[in-house]
């Protein structure tokens, strides 16, 4: 994940679902201890970035959340932000075009949690400064 053993990603959360927002919430804590974010695609998502300083953002596309994943890109407050997308696995054309609009990794849903624990950290390791 780091050479700083203390560091702790920060993670945001962009789910429709409150009952997904905790588990997946809840399942980055047990599995990797990460501090996670959470907001709907319809809430100000925006303050919550200036506010928690995420060094990734999750995206579930469950629900066609394409201007989302657009708003996000053109941002400069977020453009330099890694992307995770959450898409179902049985939609491999939407998974084909998250990649091709710039996301960091696609994960299938439904996924497992050390998996999606391990893309972060990879990621992230990919993306942090020297």
């Amino acid at each position: 994940m780091s050479e700083n053993p203390t560091y702790t990603p920060r993670v945001l959360l962009i789910e429709e679902s409150d009952d997904l927002q905790l588990v997946i919430q809840q399942g980055l804590k047990i599995v990797a201890g990460f501090h996670v974010s959470m907001v709907k695609p319809s809430q100000t998502w925006l303050t919550v970035i200036r506010n928690r300083a995420p060094n990734i953002v999750l995206v579930d596309m469950s629900s066609n959340e394409g201007d989302l994943l657009e708003q996000l890109q053109n941002n400069d407050l977020t453009k330099h932000i890694p992307l995770i997308l959450l898409v179902p696995r049985n939609r491999t054309q939407d998974q084909f075009e998250a990649k091709q609009r710039g996301a960091a990794e696609i994960i299938a849903k439904p996924f497992d949690f050390l998996v999606l624990a391990e893309s972060i950290s990879r990621v992230l390791g990919q993306s942090r400064p020297a």
